[in-house]
C-alpha cells in the first residue's frame, strides 16, 4: 500500500509536537517539586528556630509567635508571592497551605489564631499558649518529616 509522504511527514510532526509536550510538562513538574521541596526546606528551618526559641521559658511567645508568622512571609516572597499588606493573616494561611499542602489544617489554624492574638490584642499570653504554640510546631516538624526526607 502506498501512504502519501505528507501524511507520513504530518504523523511525524504529530508525534513529535506531542512528545516535546510530554517533555516540557514534566519539566515543569520537576521543578515545581524542586521548589516545593525547597519552600518546605525553609519552612521547617523556621518551625525548628521558633521551636528552640519558644521553648525557653523567658522568651517573649507573642514576639516569638510575630517573628515566625513574618519568617513565613519572608519565605513565601522569596519564592515569588507577592503579599498584599492588605491581606489578612488567614488570606496568607491560605497562600502557605497552597505552596505545602501535606500541612496539617488544624495546627496551621492554632497558629494563625495565636498570631492574630499576639498581634491585635493586648490579652496577656499564657504558658497553656506556649504549649499550644509548640504542639502545632510540633506537629507541622513532623509532617516536613514524613517520607523518611528529613531536611536540614
Amino acid at each position: 500500500p502506498y501512504v502519501p509522504v505528507s501524511l507520513v511527514l504530518i504523523i511525524f510532526l504529530v508525534i513529535l509536537l506531542l512528545a516535546l509536550l510530554a517533555g516540557y510538562f514534566e519539566f515543569r513538574r520537576e521543578i515545581e517539586e524542586k521548589e516545593g521541596d525547597t519552600v518546605r526546606r525553609e519552612v521547617r528551618t523556621e518551625v525548628k528556630s521558633a521551636i528552640k526559641r519558644i521553648e525557653k521559658r523567658d522568651s517573649d511567645l507573642r514576639r516569638e509567635i510575630v517573628r515566625l508568622y513574618n519568617s513565613f512571609c519572608r519565605v513565601i516572597e522569596e519564592h515569588g508571592i507577592k503579599l498584599e499588606k492588605s491581606w489578612t493573616a488567614r488570606e496568607i494561611v491560605i497562600v502557605i497551605t497552597g505552596l505545602i499542602p501535606v500541612l496539617p489544617r488544624e495546627a496551621v489554624e492554632k497558629l494563625t489564631g495565636l498570631f492574630e492574638l499576639a498581634l491585635y490584642s493586648n490579652y496577656p499570653l499564657s504558658e497553656q499558649h506556649r504549649v499550644l504554640a509548640l504542639n502545632a510546631l510540633n506537629k507541622i516538624l513532623s509532617v516536613l518529616d514524613v517520607r523518611g526526607e528529613v531536611y536540614s
